[in-house]
């Protein structure tokens, strides 16, 4: 499984109700430069600007309370050092207490959010939508990909 999340052009995650990460994809070292040792529990945490810590907190309370997908875009410091934009949808796997959360990470331009901090394009929109319906219908993540790493179908 391992190869295959290293493949994603996102980063997933699987994290608890805090924020605090249990496990990241490869992806996440490469957006980032940290490492992914540094990164388990509340490291990766340092790579978003407060308001984009509050705001993944605050998601993760959404999806907790309807049960549902929810979304929400975080500002990032990058492997370069600059700040980038993430577009995250997460939602609750598993039953009991404590929850976890699944969720993946798309990496977007700052060109794509407009003022209200919303993606503007109709292809990306309509991308999460689908990365919401698969999270929704399974806790199993499996996506089949192509040789050129296309994404072929949702299993």
């Amino acid at each position: 499984m391992g190869d295959f999340l290293g493949e994603l052009p996102a980063v997933t995650f699987e994290c608890d109700d805090a924020g605090h990460a249990r496990q990241l994809s490869p992806q996440w070292a490469t957006l980032t430069g940290q490492r992914l040792v540094e990164a388990g529990g509340d490291g990766w945490l340092a790579h978003f600007d407060v308001g984009g810590r509050g705001a993944l907190v605050r998601t993760l309370g959404e999806a907790r309370a309807t049960g549902g997908a929810t979304r929400c875009v975080l500002r990032c410091r990058l492997e370069d050092g600059t700040w980038g934009w993430l577009w995250v949808v997460v939602r609750v796997i598993g039953e009991g207490a404590p929850q976890a959360f699944a969720g993946i990470a798309l990496p977007v331009s700052s060109d794509e959010l407009p003022e209200d901090g919303e993606p503007r394009f109709a292809e990306l929109r309509a991308s999460a939508d689908r990365t919401e319906a698969l999270l929704a219908a399974s806790p199993d993540l499996l996506l089949q990909l192509d040789a050129e790493g296309r994404g072929l179908a949702y299993h």
